[in-house]
């Protein structure tokens, strides 16, 4: 799985693929064939969760089950035709016979029957999107879809926040509590009202790549393995990527993508920054902001793989690593924000 690494670099000239199974085991073993295979996956449970995640991310094919909660496969395959026009569908069926005579007319590029093997939708997925990714770029660049909520950035990061919220409850709260603080650290600083609203919006939706991290990985309990790890740190490139993907601003997109990295660059301890290895003014201030409170926030809240530390040992640890892991004058205007 080593070339797992290279897969979120490469997010934008992968396929990113909307999964949607109501079977939890099943939409498990589909996500990691796909993750595996170096593609961006998001999973989701629903006819209704699936039409909301495609009027917000720009995806390259739609993976349906037939039989859905709050509607159909074939309720999916024709929003995907409203919304993304030319964007391959490919549905799958126990009953395919069946579901064929029943199915609208061109309901679908391709028809699996299940349970569906690996090779199959690997296979389709690079016949049915070759050569098509341009022609759907193009014909977004002409105007927006109709029922798309891309039109303020507002718009669009409560729509990433909705997609965030399908995975994980926590990365949700996390990063509303990281906005507050973000906020008011960036102005203690004494920026500019547009950078801290730039901010602030970053600090929102800093965790949204997580949607890509297969749930095995996002919901472990113990340790990760190297990786596991490889896909957890992926989550900064991939947040970055959709975004970018979404026509956010270049200063938001480059604080998502670097709000993990180390001030002191040292790339041979066990936490080492990531994914570039930028250091000191390297690092977007925005984004060394971000390290901040992100941490801090992490620290000081429960996760299941472990408990909280005081408010009190999470300060100390600020102050231990400013200079290493932390920008030094952002922890100390921090560390004075906090005592107040």
């Amino acid at each position: 799985m080593g070339h797992l690494a290279g897969s979120y670099v490469g997010l934008l000239t992968t396929r990113r693929v909307l999964l949607v199974e109501d079977d939890d085991m099943v939409r498990e073993a589909l996500g990691t064939v796909l993750h595996r295979a170096g593609h961006f996956v998001l999973p989701v449970a629903s006819a209704a969760d699936a039409m909301d995640a495609l009027s917000l991310v720009p995806f390259d094919m739609v993976l349906s089950d037939v039989v859905l909660p709050h509607g159909s496969g074939f309720d999916v395959a024709a929003h995907a035709r409203r919304v993304r026009p030319g964007l391959p569908v490919v549905l799958m069926s126990s009953f395919v016979a069946e579901d064929l005579v029943t199915a609208p007319t061109h309901a679908a590029d391709a028809f699996l029957r299940k349970p569906v093997m690996p090779g199959q939708i690997l296979e389709l997925i690079t016949g049915l999107t070759t050569g098509v990714r341009a022609e759907v770029a193009k014909a977004r660049s002409i105007a927006p879809p109709a029922h798309s909520r891309l039109y303020t950035a507002t718009d669009t990061v409560r729509g990433l926040l909705h997609l965030i919220s399908m995975r994980d409850t926590y990365t949700l709260e996390h990063s509303r509590r990281v906005r507050r603080l973000t906020n008011r650290l960036a102005r203690a600083i004494g920026l500019p009202d547009e950078q801290v609203k730039e901010i602030s919006l970053a600090a929102w939706v800093h965790d949204v790549g997580k949607i890509a991290v297969p749930g095995s990985v996002l919901h472990k309990t113990g340790p990760l393995t190297p990786d596991e790890m490889v896909l957890m740190r992926g989550h900064a490139v991939a947040g970055a990527a959709i975004l970018a993907s979404l026509g956010m601003p270049p200063q938001i997109v480059n604080t998502v993508r670097h709000h993990h990295e180390r001030y002191d660059g040292d790339r041979t301890c066990r936490y080492h920054g990531y994914p570039a290895g930028l250091a000191g003014d390297e690092i977007p201030l925005s984004a060394r902001i971000l390290t901040v409170v992100d941490a801090f926030d992490a620290m000081t809240t429960p996760r299941c793989y472990r408990t909280p530390v005081s408010v009190k040992d999470a300060l100390r640890e600020v102050q231990d690593l400013a200079g290493m892991h932390f920008d030094p004058n952002v922890a100390r205007v921090f560390l004075e924000m906090m005592s107040v």
